[in-house]
Parts: structure tokens; C-alpha cells; sequence
């Protein structure tokens, strides 16, 4: 008697819904931004492109930087889904983006822009994923390896020829989406921009990497994801979809740490804030949201010191109070919140913990100051904010020192100059440490802040710790001139020896010459001196 046949139960292929129900071969609800499937099962939801969706509130926040789980998150979203690269090479370069450079470069604060929205990019756009190799390359080959061979000339090796192959390729991938001008080639092209932002970075292409922040800047308001320009200051539309906000927020972080470099200068004012109908968060909850809420404090101190400048600041003292009382509400919710971790092993709790309140700490003094940004006399009258400042620095060193894992600071001669762990693209105490030696005239405080800039090597984004010792050791050396050597370390620097609207100028691809400009009293605006980098060397002095 013959057997009856089994019935095949056919099944629909899955053609849609997000990338973990797809990599599942299951039906996926497609619901936004997380599917209903993946919530339910726990399961991390992937989204559906850079076009939207994916764990984004539903996500635990992330806490402190590219921990544990932000990595098990990078790792399994890369081995899910088919990665586009089409040579043995290629492939390689992408493991050595997934297992060391996107687990470095990101530096302190990790984003969901690098944790969540680069990695589906990545994975599927052809322009991302090429940048993306070149930035491998650059990581993989060193900053410093890289700065030596262009400078002298010397012919390039394999993975420099691999960098700049996949630099002409994710240009050519990109042309289309320039012409298409859509939400989703703007993302792309927004994304591939940033790239190429870290990617100039460490090759220490600065003047070409603040071009590219301006275009992606350009970018953004040619989207309409800002709002019509009120004054100088650009508003980020409400109700936009996450992928949208963290590229805003990427892009902002990049533009405040060249801010601070050009912050005590006068120069043109453009600033990032959220919808003039938010008002800054009241709370927060995680190391992460507490530096957005104090990112937004710094931009707002921009705009009142360039509205300073422009013009007499008679009505502006109540929009200084309002700032001085958010940041003491800041604090109050920071010591609340997310209280000092307890002793005596130091883990990276304790240094994000001590480099917030730095910054903190700068925030303050930089509001104190902004109503009359060009008095050097002013800071004078807070010289126990640079004090405490520099305490948290030196507090900040002794945690990173003890834990040489940190990749935070690296002591000279033990790690080579900008190797990998040492240069990221986002800011940590440098830019601190710079204002503490150029605008502090208490002449202990100014040397030890130098001190503590010479006992490390490597790189924050546009902050580079030879250019920026160099730079405030160069204004010490001209303020100062000997002036203590008959006087006493507790002597007041006279005004006519002090300098102010110091401007750095970083020359060069990669950066061969950075010129200091400057004014002092009765002399106006000059250059100060220029530096070889190359030579480590100052020449052209003036004073």
C-alpha cells in the first residue's frame, strides 16, 4: 500500500521587515522604530537601513563608551548581515574596522551614530563601506607612519595605495546620491562625509577635514533637517527620525571641539541646538545624555560670546544668568544622578565621571567670561575655577595612568606617537588643558597644565598633543619672558605682557606649519610665530 505523500507546508520569502527577522528568515510586522517581533523576544531589532527604525529607546542606553555591550551589539549586527566587500582585502580591512578601529576611534563617549547607524551603513551602502576601508587603512597603518611618509615623499606602501583606492571608490559611489538629492542619498552622503572627517584626522589632513565639517554642515541645512537660520544659531526640526538626530548629534560634536579651538578669537558664529521649543533636559540618567545636556550648554556660551563681540552687551547678562543657573542645575543632577563611583580600583567609570565635571568646570569659566571674552584680565578673578580645574586634569591622569588599558592617555615612550588606542575623534582633556595654560596667568597652574600635556602623546580629533604644547608653551614663553625670575611665582602678569584673540592655524596635508596669530595692547593683530611641525621647531618669531 503506497505511503501518502507528506504535504509541503510552503512558506512566503521574506522580502522585508527589519534586518534580524530577515537574517531569521521570519515574518517581521515592520513595526517602528523597533519590530513587535524583536521586542517581544528580546531580541536586539536591527531596523531596516539607514532609512529608519532599529532599537533606539527600546535600547538600554549606553552608559560609558564602547563597553562590552556596545561591542556585542557591532559585532553581531556585522555578522548578520552581507557585507558588501568583494576581495579577500577588502575583507580584511573590514575585521580590522570591526575589531579595533570602531571599538577605538569613537573615544569617550560612544554614540548611537557610531554604534547603531555607521554599522547598517556600512553594511549596506557601497559609498559608507568604501570610506569606511580607507578609515581601516589609516587606522591600521598608524598616524604616525602616515604623517612621515607624505612629508618625506617616499613611495607608498600597500596599505596607503589600499587607503586612497577606497577613497576614489566611495567618491564615485557617492556621485549619484549628490544628483538625487533625496532623505536617504543626503544620509548617505552625511554619513560618508563624517567618515571622511575621521579619516583626515588621522592623517593629520586638519585643514581639509574642517572643509569637509562645513560641507556636512552645508549639508544638513540643505536637507531641512534645520530649521531657518535665527541669527546665527540653527535649530534641529522636531519629530524627526532617529537616524536624522544622531547625524545632527555627530556632526555637532565634531563642530564644538573646532569651536573650542577657535574660541578665543572672533570669527564667524554657527551653532547646533536642538528645537527652540525643547528645552534642555532636566534629567538625565547616563554619562552619554549628561554630555549632550552639557554639549548644549557649550553651544549656547558660544553664541553669547560671539553676540558679545558684535555688539555691547547690555541686554545680554540675563541670557549669561540663564546659562550660569542650567549649569549649576547640570551639576546638581550630574552629583545626583550619577554620583562619583566608589574606591579604590579605578575603572572607567572614574574617568568618565572626573572628565564631565572638567568639563563642567570649563563650561563655567568659559560662561563667567563671555560677556567681555577679550578682557585677559578677566579670568583673573577665577583663578579657584582653574585651580579645581586642574585638579580634576591631574585626578584625571593618575586614573588613566594607573590603568594602562584605558587607551585615554598613553605615556610618552611607552606607546609610540599616535599608534593605535591613542587617537580618536572625539575630545577628552586636551582642549581643558589648552585653556587652563593659555587664559590661567597664575604661573604655577599655566606650567603644571604644560606639564601634564607633555606627559602624554596622542591625538583628539583636531587636537594634537605635540601641536597644542607647542602652541601654549609658545604664548607662555612670549607672555612671561622672564618676568618671574625677579618676582616670585605669586606675582600678577602685568596686562601690557598678555596676549589675546589667539588663533590657531593648522597649514598642510598633512600639517606641516601651524601659524599663531594674536593681539596685544597697542600692537593689534599680528602673527606670533609659526611652528615646523616636522622640525618641532618655531620660527618666524615676532616677539
Amino acid at each position: 500500500m503506497a505511503t501518502p505523500k507528506t504535504r509541503r507546508v510552503w512558506k512566503a520569502k521574506v522580502k522585508s521587515g527589519c534586518g534580524t527577522c530577515k537574517s531569521r528568515k521570519v515574518k517581521c510586522d515592520e513595526g517602528r522604530p523597533i519590530c513587535r517581533r524583536c521586542s517581544l523576544t528580546g531580541r536586539f531589532c536591527e531596523g531596516y537601513g539607514i532609512w529608519g527604525g532599529g532599537n533606539t529607546s527600546s535600547t538600554p542606553k549606553c552608559p560609558l563608551t564602547a563597553g562590552s555591550d556596545d561591542l556585542q551589539i557591532i559585532s553581531r549586527t556585522l555578522a548578520s548581515i552581507p557585507l558588501l566587500a568583494s576581495s579577500v582585502e577588502e575583507n580584511g580591512y573590514f575585521e580590522w574596522f570591526r575589531s579595533r578601529a570602531a571599538r577605538k576611534l569613537p573615544g569617550t563617549f560612544f554614540s548611537d551614530f557610531w554604534r547603531t547607524l555607521l554599522v547598517q551603513a556600512t553594511v549596506q551602502e557601497p559609498a559608507v563601506l568604501h570610506a569606511v576601508l580607507a578609515l581601516s587603512a589609516a587606522h591600521k597603518r598608524g598616524p604616525a607612519e602616515a604623517h612621515l611618509t607624505e612629508k618625506s615623499g617616499t613611495v607608498m606602501d600597500s596599505q596607503e595605495r589600499f587607503m586612497l583606492q577606497q577613497y576614489v571608490k566611495a567618491i564615485g559611489y557617492l556621485q549619484p546620491h549628490f544628483s538625487a538629492k533625496d532623505r536617504a542619498s543626503s544620509r548617505v552622503a552625511l554619513i560618508t562625509c563624517f567618515v571622511f572627517i575621521c579619516l583626515d584626522f588621522l592623517r593629520s589632513h586638519f585643514e581639509s577635514a574642517q572643509v569637509h565639517l562645513q560641507n556636512g554642515l552645508r549639508i544638513l541645512g540643505e536637507t531641512h533637517l534645520l530649521s531657518d537660520k535665527d541669527e546665527e544659531v540653527f535649530y534641529l526640526k522636531p519629530d524627526l527620525e532617529a537616524a536624522d538626530i544622531w547625524t545632527v548629534e555627530a556632526f555637532s560634536r565634531l563642530h564644538l571641539q573646532v569651536e573650542l579651538l577657535q574660541h578665543m578669537h572672533p570669527h564667524p558664529c554657527f551653532i547646533l541646538q536642538p528645537s527652540p521649543r525643547d528645552s534642555p533636559p532636566p534629567d538625565f540618567h547616563t554619562f552619554n545624555e549628561a554630555w549632550q545636556s552639557l554639549h548644549r550648554l557649550f553651544n549656547e556660551i558660544f553664541h553669547l560670546t560671539h553676540l558679545s563681540r558684535r555688539q555691547p552687551p547690555s541686554h545680554l547678562p540675563h541670557r549669561q544668568h540663564q546659562i550660569q543657573t542650567a549649569l549649576a542645575h547640570w551639576l546638581t543632577t550630574f552629583q545626583t544622578r550619577l554620583p562619583a563611583p566608589e574606591p579604590p580600583i579605578p575603572t572607567s567609570k572614574h574617568r568618565f565621571h572626573t572628565l564631565l565635571l572638567a568639563y563642567h568646570t570649563l563650561a563655567t569659566l568659559l560662561a563667567l567670561t563671555s560677556l567681555d571674552p577679550d578682557n585677559e584680565t578677566l579670568p583673573d578673578r577665577h583663578t579657584p575655577h582653574f585651580t579645581h580645574l586642574l585638579a580634576q586634569l591631574t585626578h584625571l591622569w593618575s586614573l588613566s595612568a594607573s590603568d594602562p588599558s584605558s587607551g585615554l592617555l598613553a605615556r610618552r615612550g611607552i606607546a609610540g606617537p599616535l599608534r593605535d588606542g591613542v587617537g580618536v575623534v572625539d575630545m577628552g582633556w586636551l582642549p581643558l588643558l589648552f585653556h587652563v595654560a593659555v587664559r590661567c596667568r597664575v604661573h604655577r597652574l599655566r606650567r603644571q597644565a604644560l606639564g601634564l600635556m607633555g606627559a602624554a602623546v596622542h591625538r583628539e580629533g583636531i587636537w594634537d598633543s605635540g601641536i597644542v604644547e607647542a602652541v601654549a608653551g609658545k604664548v607662555v614663553e612670549v607672555e612671561e619672558g622672564g618676568f618671574y625670575e625677579g618676582e616670585g611665582d605669586g606675582a600678577v602678569l602685568p596686562e601690557e605682557r598678555r596676549l589675546s584673540g589667539v588663533e590657531v592655524v593648522l597649514l598642510g596635508a598633512p600639517v606641516g606649519v601651524v601659524v599663531v596669530f594674536c593681539r596685544r595692547r597697542g600692537v593689534g593683530r599680528v602673527v606670533l610665530a609659526r611652528y615646523d611641525v616636522c622640525r618641532k621647531v618655531w620660527v618666524d618669531n615676532h616677539f
